[in-house]
This record gives structure tokens, sequence and C-alpha cells, in this order.
């Protein structure tokens, strides 16, 4: 119900400009659709976090807040005779501003919070290959988006540090996104795999707007406006999906190597020359050549991490086939019970180092034949 009352409000909101009996001012008639829209959201969200209660809770909590400032941001922009404003009065920065970074904030908290109570445990490939995402993302922004706007207007401390803080917040949620895609199997969740959409798509509404307004005027009604459309409905969608409330299975180490996986951050390793490409090309001074410098230099401190990590995983996968291959043939050649136990207690051990003690039970015929615990060789309770 609640994704056919977005996709009607998205459709008539597109549809305004161009229904010539529409007797209202069309952008003031869009500017109360988008209204509706996020105002449905947080309720969407309160909604599904009270019926579905999620296990992280305390994590869509924080989500259905940062919305919630986020659309009081959008109301106050739209219709700024609400606070007593009129239109074109709104400066910058403003409350409004620091409003909507606030958001971002709580969404990141929320994020991480999803992180830490669905993937226990420290997923370090799954963080370094966030981070490599997100630094690649912050040099293309740098780039493209933050030193040019820094370059181009003078502007005090404040809005030098407000007009940073919009990029820097879509790069940390970015991270967050795919840190937690990365920890847990997000594609086989419908409600986590909302979630990184949304922000991925809010994501490229932000960096299009951003990079708009550096040489001209940003325009409402195009097709941009789709991804914080999405920004809306997914979070909605997500809150109220049943799947949100299933318990989350984090990624095994066999699916965190996967061609795919290898194969997006290849891509991204290849943005640095292009970027050095690019700056050489266009643009004067040292600035942009030397952040693109350190943040190489960073990434490929990641990468090799990375590399690192994968060799010694592919080391701990060949010594577990080892052990279970000689496992295999110490158990063919046993000839009493014990000979049996002990053989599978010290595979045990090999195989989980850091487990103290076992418990071992041998089975024949569907009947136990055998139930015991017990320690590794040369180890105690």
């Amino acid at each position: 119900m609640f994704a056919l009352l977005c996709a009607a409000l998205i459709t008539l909101y597109f549809t305004i400009p161009y229904l010539p009996s529409w007797q209202w001012q069309a952008a003031s008639s869009q500017s109360w659709v988008w209204t509706a829209l996020a105002i449905s959201t947080v309720a969407a969200m309160t909604i599904g976090v009270a019926i579905q209660r999620p296990p992280a809770k305390s994590a869509w909590v924080l989500l259905t807040v940062g919305v919630a400032l986020t659309a009081v941001s959008d109301l106050v922009r739209e219709f700024p005779e609400l606070v007593g404003l009129r239109p074109g009065d709104i400066a910058f920065p403003s409350i409004l501003d620091f409003l909507s970074l606030g958001s971002y904030i709580l969404l990141f908290a929320g994020l991480l919070l999803l992180v830490r109570r669905q993937s226990p445990g420290h997923d370090r490939a799954a963080m370094l290959d966030a981070l490599i995402i997100a630094t690649a993302a912050g040099l293309t922004s740098w780039m493209f988006i933050i030193e040019p706007k820094l370059s181009s207007s003078d502007l005090d401390a404040t809005a030098s540090l407000v007009t940073t803080g919009y990029p820097l917040m879509d790069i940390l949620l970015l991270g967050a996104a795919t840190r937690l895609w990365f920890a847990v199997d997000s594609g086989r969740n419908t409600s986590l795999r909302f979630l990184a959409i949304t922000l991925i798509a809010v994501l490229a509404s932000n960096t299009a707007c951003a990079y708009v307004t550096i040489s001209g005027e940003w325009t409402n009604g195009t097709a941009w406006d789709f991804g914080w459309f999405l920004f809306y409905v997914g979070l909605g969608v997500a809150a109220l999906h049943p799947s949100v409330s299933r318990p989350v299975t984090s990624t095994s180490p066999e699916r965190s190597v996967n061609r795919w996986r290898f194969v997006l951050l290849l891509a991204l390793m290849s943005i640095l020359p292009l970027l050095l490409l690019v700056s050489q090309l266009t643009v004067e001074g040292d600035r942009q050549g030397l952040v693109i410098i350190v943040g190489a230099l960073f990434m490929f401190g990641l990468v090799l991490l990375r590399l690192n990590d994968l060799v010694l995983q592919l080391r701990e996968t060949l010594r577990r086939e080892r052990v279970i291959r000689d496992a295999n043939g110490a158990l063919a050649a046993a000839a009493d019970r014990a000979t049996i136990r002990d053989t599978v207690v010290t595979a045990a051990a090999d195989l989980h180092p850091n487990t103290s003690s076992y418990v071992v039970e041998l089975r024949r015929n569907g009947s136990t034949g055998l139930v015991t615990q017990t320690v590794p060789p040369g180890r105690r309770f």
C-alpha cells in the first residue's frame, strides 16, 4: 500500500507541469507532493519499527529520526512562510543546513549500529573494501565538486564548512552502506537491499545537484529527483518489509571472495590515473595533485592490506584442508574408540584453536555409541 501511494505521488509530481487544466501553480503543487511523500515516509518508518520490531531497533529509530529531520528541512525550504520567511530569504548557510547535516549524522549512526548488531566481530575484509570505495568516491568528489566550489566563490569559514560537509557526509553514508553490504549477506535480505539501494540513489542525486550548481542553476522536476524519491520510498519500504525483523547471516569467508567484488575494487583503482590525467589537463595549481597523490597512497595501502588478508585466508584454508585430510586417513586406520576419539579431538583442536573443550559424539546406524567431553592433548580446561 505504501509503495503504491508513493508511486502515485511521484507520478503526480512529474505530470503536474504537463497538465493544462491544473488550476494551481505547478512549482507550489510539486512542493506539496514532495512534502506529502516525506511525511508519508516518516509515518511508514514509525509504523514499521513498531509493528515489525527489528532486532536492531535503536538503529532503525536513528534512521527514522534522521529522515524526519530531512523532511522538516525540506518542508521549510519549500514553504518558508511557515516560519515567517519569504521565498529567497533563506541565507546560506542557515539553520536548515545544519539540520540537514545533523540528519546525515543520525543516518550514519544508524547504519553503524546495524553493522555492529548484525555483523558481530571484526570483518576486516568488509572494512577495507568499504574504505577503498569511500576513498575513491572522496577523491572524485574533491576534484569535481568540493575543490571547484571552494575556489569559485568567496566563502567564510562557516560556509566553507557547510559546503564541504554535504559531499563528505554522502561519502560517509556510502562507506557505511557498503560496509553493511559486505559484512552481511545483504543481497539475501530484502530490507537491507532496499536500504543500500536507497543510499546509493540519494548519493547520485546529491552529487548531480552539487555538480550542476557549480556551473549553473538547479531545476526541480528533472530525472535526478528520482534519487531523492527513492531515498524516501526505499527507507519506508525497508522498515515495513517483514525481512527487517529476520536475523541476518554474516558473510562467510568464501562469499567474501568473489569475482564481482574484486572487479569493482579494480575498477575503482583505475580511477586514480584518470583523475591525475584530468587534473593535469584542466586544473592549474598544486592542490589538486597533492590531494590525489595522498589519496592514491592511502588507497594503495588499503589494497596491500586487503591482499595480505587474502593470502592469510588462503593459507588458513589450505591448512584446514590438510587437517581434514590427515584426520580422514587416521580415522580410516583407527582400530578402537579411544583412537577415534583422540583423532577427532585433535582435528577439532587444529580446526578451532580458540576453543578450550570439545564434545565428541560417535554414532553408528543412528544410535549414539560414545559421548564424551574432553580437551585436546596438551590442554587443560
